[in-house]
């Protein structure tokens, strides 16, 4: 298991340039809540069933910024020990970054040496970029996704139906948005200024995915999770005041796995377990590292394109437009229809 997911690579070589005005992006504010910046410690731990004994382990350094209702994620890996592939181990020192731009998030990684980096030569000179049509964090990057949950006012979390309390689950990045994606949920407020989350539990509705010949297919999972077994549970375990405010201090965020020969839905396992122990909160943006001054964009957040096209494009001073914009369609058609081109 490697900390950084492989870059995709781009089906279709066909680049465009992107330089333009950007939109706001914000976070659904319904409490006050002043700019600030935290510094914090997330360990993860992936286990097998039945066994005690972490087979993955990590350590990182997050650095986490909110101002004028938007969000920045900075984590650098500090060690990382992998029992099952040593040989794939992500060397110290990477950083993956992630905010929200206009119809989604990106999030790029900065390798520490360049025989870490993609073999792609465009892309170690100028960076690679990855945008998706979701607005939390990637799953794969359970660091990222805990931070933001703890961390973020009001987090939109991506709910179907409020009353029904049904969302999208966090799973593969390329199935958040499937229409067979969503299972029930529950979510708690710290009680001063209700912005941050105290719980949250997400239940998995039984629906799995195979991927076969190249494609996902959905299926159920057998009795008796396929009536459903609870997925994922976040939970601040301590708090502390900033500016008058209760804010978490340490959390968790677990993910279960149905055990073998269970004999009902509840019988499930701690497959991963991320720990967040907050060390410092100040005011203000925290000083994020700078951005290239150009990004190879693998973007992603055109739905209504072909499965599998990634629209490969470059950006400027990390200035992202949405996919609505006259530049954009114009992009989108050329790798939606190359044969025209």
């Amino acid at each position: 298991m490697t900390w950084a997911k492989n870059i995709f690579a781009i089906a279709v070589g066909v680049v465009g340039v992107l330089a333009g005005g950007t939109v706001p992006v914000t976070f659904a504010q319904t409490s006050i809540v002043a700019s600030f910046n935290v510094e914090a410690v997330v360990s993860v731990e992936v286990f097998d069933s039945g066994t005690a004994n972490a087979t993955f382990k990590s350590v990182g350094l997050v650095s986490f910024s909110c101002s004028n209702g938007s969000w920045q994620i900075n984590h650098t890996l500090q060690s990382m020990e992998d029992v099952k592939h040593p040989s794939e181990k992500t060397p110290a020192g990477t950083v993956v970054n992630c905010k929200p731009i206009p119809d989604g998030i990106r999030y790029y990684y900065v390798f520490p040496s360049k025989s870490q980096e993609t073999n792609d030569s465009n892309e170690k000179a100028l960076g690679s970029a990855i945008a998706e049509p979701f607005f939390h964090p990637p799953p794969h990057q359970p660091e990222l996704l805990a931070s933001w949950l703890c961390y973020c006012p009001n987090p939109q979390l991506p709910i179907i139906d409020s009353k029904q309390k049904i969302m999208r689950r966090f799973i593969h990045d390329d199935l958040v948005n499937d229409p067979n994606n969503s299972g029930k949920y529950s979510a708690s407020y710290l009680k001063s200024g209700q912005a941050f989350l105290s719980d949250l539990t997400i239940s998995n509705d039984g629906t799995t995915w195979i991927h076969d010949d190249g494609s996902n297919c959905v299926t159920k999972f057998d009795p008796p999770f396929d009536r459903g077994f609870m997925e994922l549970s976040y939970k601040v375990s301590a708090v502390t005041n900033y500016n008058g405010m209760v804010f978490p201090q340490q959390a968790t965020l677990s993910y279960y796995l149905p055990k073998i020969n269970a004999k009902n839905g509840r019988d499930v396992y701690l497959f991963r377990l991320v720990r967040i122990n907050t060390q410092r909160i100040g005011r203000g943006v925290s000083a994020i590292p700078s951005v290239p001054a150009r990004l190879y964009a693998q973007d992603k957040r055109f739905l209504n394109l072909k499965p599998g096209v990634i629209v490969g494009y470059f950006v400027k001073n990390d200035e992202w437009v949405p996919v609505r914009s006259p530049e954009m369609k114009a992009i989108s058609k050329v790798f939606d229809n190359p044969e025209r081109h």
